[in-house]
């Protein structure tokens, strides 16, 4: 291996074929190119460019190696490249050359590029022979962690291909709120990468397609699969004559989009669990005037308000009677849109313990409702449901007691989750026994928590009421006045603690402990001081209008006579010393004034006798 040293990235750019090729296979084609076996076992032409000195990864010795070593990760997040932007990062590299070199590791006879997998598809497409790389030892783990580091922290990543990254991550015990400091994305951001994974696979294809937006694919992952599923066969879908971002509901903005799904699938009676024997003969339900209804269909609800409540109260009933299975059982708000609010504050305003939860839990089976008779025409069918039905329930009661054994394990937290239309109990995986004594003592701890919070409330709702109520008896009594000294004391000057004992002496201020003792104690001097100083403090930040001056000269000539009449008496004597000046330059200017006028008067009097001698004169000619 021989050394040579790189002055900058063009010389790698001259070391290879100077003139473009053009786009002869997709991305995909190049990739199964590149990760063709080795034709040698030996790693050969190997160029080692000059290396940093320090220990950061660009200390690591930079390689210029030639490209037909090299084989693209299974560990890359990335699983679509835009053929476009390819082409954009190539006319970049053949104008700059390559600023950033790819990591790579070796890996069965090559080299396995850890991160800069778009830069080589680039040097590819221009030709290059050969590309500067740094080499590393990695594990898979450690290349897995590169790969994703590196990918997560650009911009141009696709959404489906962030959601699988931060989905790995958080599998593997990462939480929302350590990933969005990571990577610089706030928690929301996160979550709705997290949610894409919810997307049904033929919808997250149309995502990665950019048939529709990612809005669009927020709003669809926030449904159940089954509505995901009809969706996408009745409007999303398309076909092979009419496959555009313009098909069907594709090209419809968010807010229109928004109003299309809840029009079509909120209000369809198929998809609510309560008991709709009420709505099946309901003048609020299209059936009932539709003779053309599916009769599979238990058709859609126009009284939203009803519907509503109805779906309340049921998801409200079922998540009571799943918090009665287990003392443990406390009431989950899921992060990202699933829970029902309406059920989950009527849960909270019941007593019911509400934790906050992110991903990374399990949905337990929903506990099968047993068939009704009057919903099926035919008797075989519904003597089918009802053995369906006792399979599920012997299912569900087995997983459900598997689950209470894994709970009282400690292996799991079980939680109800108060769902849009259903309650379901999801499982929590935790990292230790939580034991009785244990349990006891941290429901003990809520109990206190809760006390606290409770006054806390109080004080809080308190405070805005007495700010615009009226007072019921405004008698001023001792302990209003002890209230206003407390008060009071916020105002007491530093060199004043002492007077209140002597272990004020040191301290910088007053705690509310200190205050409430001090209020229970006072002589009649210092209940003088402290509202003394509360008096000052407060003139002190008035503002400047003459009443209020003429207060606080009032106010200080009796309380600090001595200190005011010499201030007053400085200034005074200011005033009248710069009030003998003026005197003296009015004086001075009224002298001149008189003189001028005098001397005025003179010419216009001389002034006269020239006219009438004038007048004269021309008369005797």
């Amino acid at each position: 291996m021989k050394t040579k040293n790189v002055k900058n990235s063009k010389e790698i750019t001259e070391n290879n074929a100077t003139t473009d090729t053009t786009v002869q296979a997709s991305m995909d084609g190049q990739r199964a190119e590149a990760d063709a076996p080795a034709e040698t076992e030996e790693i050969q032409n190997t160029e080692t460019v000059q290396a940093p000195t320090d220990h950061t990864p660009e200390a690591l010795p930079t390689v210029l190696m030639d490209i037909a070593q090299l084989r693209t990760s299974p560990y890359n997040p990335r699983t679509t490249y835009e053929e476009e932007g390819i082409k954009e990062l190539a006319a970049t590299l053949r104008e700059s050359g390559l600023l950033h070199p790819l990591h790579v590791r070796p890996k069965d006879g090559y080299y396995e590029i850890i991160t800069g997998e778009r830069r080589f598809h680039a040097a590819r497409l221009l030709g290059w022979k050969q590309i500067a790389v740094y080499v590393r030892e990695a594990t898979d783990a450690q290349a897995r962690d590169m790969a994703l580091t590196e990918n997560l922290q650009r911009e141009d990543m696709a959404p489906m291909d962030e959601a699988r990254a931060y989905k790995t991550l958080v599998s593997e015990g990462a939480d929302i709120y350590t990933l969005a400091a990571k990577y610089g994305k706030s928690d929301r951001y996160i979550y709705d990468r997290l949610k894409l994974n919810d997307l049904i696979p033929a919808i997250a294809d149309l995502l990665s397609r950019k048939m529709i937006g990612l809005g669009i694919a927020l709003e669809v992952s926030k449904c159940e699969k089954f509505i995901q599923q009809d969706l996408y066969e009745n409007h999303l879908k398309g076909s092979a004559e009419d496959d555009t971002p313009q098909t069907g509901w594709r090209g419809k903005g968010l807010a229109d989009f928004r109003r299309l799904l809840q029009d079509a699938y909120t209000s369809d009676l198929t998809r609510y669990a309560f008991d709709k024997s009420d709505c099946l003969h309901c003048v609020h339900n299209t059936n009932t005037y539709d003779m053309f209804a599916e009769t599979n269909s238990c058709g859609h609800c126009t009284d939203r308000e009803c519907l509503q409540a109805k779906n309340a109260a049921f998801v409200l009933e079922k998540s009571r009677a799943l918090l009665k299975v287990d003392p443990r059982i406390v009431v989950a708000n899921c992060s990202y849109g699933y829970t029902n609010p309406v059920v989950r504050q009527n849960l909270e305003e019941e007593g019911h313990t509400v934790k906050k939860v992110g991903f990374g839990y399990r949905t337990l089976p929903a506990e099968p409702q047993a068939p009704q008779a009057e919903q099926f025409r035919e008797a075989n069918e519904y003597e089918q449901a009802v053995v369906r039905y006792e399979m599920q329930r012997q299912e569900y009661e087995q997983t459900l007691q598997e689950a209470l054994q894994q709970a009282e394990a400690g292996a799991i937290r079980l939680m109800v989750s108060p769902e849009p239309t259903d309650a379901r109990l999801i499982a929590i995986p935790v990292n230790h026994r939580e034991k009785e004594p244990d349990f006891v003592k941290r429901l003990s701890q809520e109990k206190q928590a809760n006390v606290e919070r409770a006054i806390t409330k109080t004080v809080e709702d308190t405070r805005k009421m007495m700010r615009k109520e009226q007072m019921e008896a405004p008698v001023f009594s001792a302990f209003d006045e002890n209230v206003l000294l407390y008060c009071l004391l916020d105002a007491l000057r530093h060199d004043h603690l002492a007077l209140f004992g002597e272990k004020y002496r040191e301290s910088h201020y007053l705690t509310d402990a200190d205050k409430l003792e001090i209020v229970k104690n006072l002589t009649p001097e210092q209940r003088d001081i402290i509202r003394h100083d509360y008096i000052v403090e407060a003139l002190s930040k008035k503002g400047e209008s003459k009443i209020v001056g003429q207060m606080i000269m009032e106010y200080a000539n009796i309380h600090y006579n001595r200190q005011f009449s010499l201030i007053k008496a400085g200034h005074e004597e200011t005033c009248e010393n710069r009030n003998d000046r003026l005197d003296e330059r009015i004086a001075e200017f009224q002298a001149k004034e008189r003189v001028k006028k005098e001397q005025e008067k003179k010419k216009r009097k001389k002034q006269a006798v020239t006219e009438t001698q004038a007048v004269t004169a021309v008369s005797a000619a």
